[in-house]
């Protein structure tokens, strides 16, 4: 059995989502999304900026902020730069409540998620990539993969994170909660 769509999405994380939300803002409705989790987990923590000009996170997805900040402290080479946003926030979201909003978004439309489906077998048939799934193989015009990758592969287009956050948690007081700290990891000297 084959199944045609014109975009085929592989994950359905924040990027995944994130861009099913767009495509259908577009009035774009022939595509798929493949996940390899059966069930939403609460494993991250998603960060957006808000403000004027910026999109409200918040209301347009009905969800509630698990932290907000009003400064940030920028940490690199040994340097540190703490900045006042003004009118601006960043504010940090428990990702099952984010994932809950936008997942609920792109089934509403009736779009197809595949989940618990882990993707390894991609072909470039002429203009289409085919992916074999159990008994039936889906064609797609174009294909996007958003699942994280620290190698850039050209093979088809992919979505590649540029700023990778972690939150972290710890008995002792190293950081003043008050104010987010974005610092670079590779430069740090403390076992974080």
């Amino acid at each position: 059995m084959k199944q045609k769509f014109d975009i085929g999405v592989i994950g359905a994380g924040l990027s995944g989502l994130t861009l099913a939300n767009s495509l259908l803002s577009k009035k774009i409705k022939n595509f798929i999304l493949f996940e390899k989790d059966r069930i939403l987990k609460n494993d991250k923590t998603y960060s957006f900026w808000s403000g004027p000009g910026l999109l409200d996170i918040r209301k347009k997805l009905n969800i509630k902020i698990k932290k907000e900040w009003s400064q940030i402290e920028i940490k690199v080479k040994n340097e540190s730069y703490i900045i006042d946003l003004g009118e601006y926030r960043y504010a940090c979201y428990e990702s099952k409540s984010v994932l809950k909003e936008l997942y609920k978004r792109i089934v509403k439309k009736g779009i197809k998620v595949e989940r618990g489906v882990s993707i390894k077998n991609i072909k470039k048939i002429k203009d289409n990539w085919q992916i074999n799934l159990y008994s039936k193989k889906v064609l797609l015009k174009k294909l996007v993969d958003s699942r994280p990758n620290n190698e850039f592969d050209d093979k088809y287009p992919s979505l590649k994170q540029v700023f990778v956050g972690s939150e972290i948690i710890s008995n002792k007081k190293i950081f003043n909660e008050n104010i987010a700290t974005l610092m670079d990891f590779s430069e740090s000297k403390k076992s974080v």
